[in-house]
């Protein structure tokens, strides 16, 4: 662990130095990364600055060793880490199994990192915003706050979350298998604001799927033969990286529930994505 004595905010000789919120990059090469469900993915290798606007781009990150992949380096945003000073770590909220199919280049065979397309490519995939002037997002990429529930439970908690900061059924999108809703909200008694859903969602025949909110009326009319691209499409155009998009929809199969929402404001994105991530929601991103 690369770590000293002046990230804690005091040097070597007893004087304060910069802290945490100012330090220099070599006292962070080396150290360890991982994510918040304690498994360690790897190390920092090497930082990135982006000299035309001065900005750190990158951490190279070996993330290799758990999956045998040897020296395998990968490009982590820098916003896509957090520094933990409590434990002398950074964090990044991927799960391993994502980062399978992350970014990655061999350590004798650099990328071109100022790429436009490789730029975008990685920013993709970890849901944040190149800070170079000359990158832009997408077209069509929208603000959607997005993530899958494994349980009933934290869906509803996180489906209420929404209504009661003053958002509507028609305003948030939800979908999973007609065995997850027949399972979980088929009864009678079946309570709360997804039950309430349910009761103006639609089926998409020969897929599998209901839907409810802005997305059942892009879906309504679809065949079963395009009705699966439709989907993945749908996500692809809320902004969410491909590789996410696989996540989301392998998860719906296993029976999880997505539910995405177009926020009004800065304000309501990050309680809306805090408050997901606290009920247990995976692939929580915007």
């Amino acid at each position: 662990m690369a770590y000293t004595e002046e990230i804690l905010g005091k040097s070597r000789t007893g004087k304060k130095g910069p802290g945490p919120a100012l330090m220099g990059a070599d006292t962070l090469i080396g150290d360890d990364v991982y994510n918040p469900q304690e498994e360690n993915l790897g190390e920092i290798k090497e930082i990135m600055l982006d000299t035309r606007n001065g900005k750190v781009a990158y951490a190279v990150v070996s993330l290799g060793g758990f999956l045998g992949l040897g020296e395998k380096l990968f490009a982590v945003p820098w916003a896509a880490l957090r520094l933990d000073t409590t434990h002398h770590r950074f964090v990044l909220d991927v799960d391993k199994k994502t980062l399978e199919s992350a970014p990655g280049f061999d350590k004798d065979a650099w990328p071109d990192m100022a790429d436009p397309e490789f730029e975008q490519r990685v920013h993709s995939f970890y849901g944040t915003q190149p800070t170079s002037p000359q990158s832009s997002a997408p077209a069509g990429r929208q603000a959607m706050v997005t993530g899958l529930f494994r349980d009933k439970d934290g869906a509803e908690q996180a489906y209420q979350a929404v209504l009661n900061r003053g958002y509507g059924n028609m305003e948030i999108n939800l979908v999973m298998s007609n065995d997850t809703c027949n399972r979980n909200f088929s009864s009678m008694a079946a309570e709360g604001g997804i039950a309430s859903a349910i009761g103006v969602s639609q089926a998409i025949p020969g897929l599998g799927l209901t839907v409810a909110g802005p997305i059942a009326a892009s879906l309504s009319g679809i065949g079963a033969s395009g009705a699966a691209g439709g989907l993945v499409d749908a996500m692809i155009s809320w902004g969410i990286p491909d590789e996410r998009v696989k996540h989301y929809d392998s998860g719906i199969k296993e029976g999880g529930i997505l539910l995405s929402v177009k926020p009004r404001s800065e304000e309501d994105a990050q309680f809306i994505e805090l408050e997901w991530k606290a009920d247990r929601g995976e692939q929580v991103c915007r």
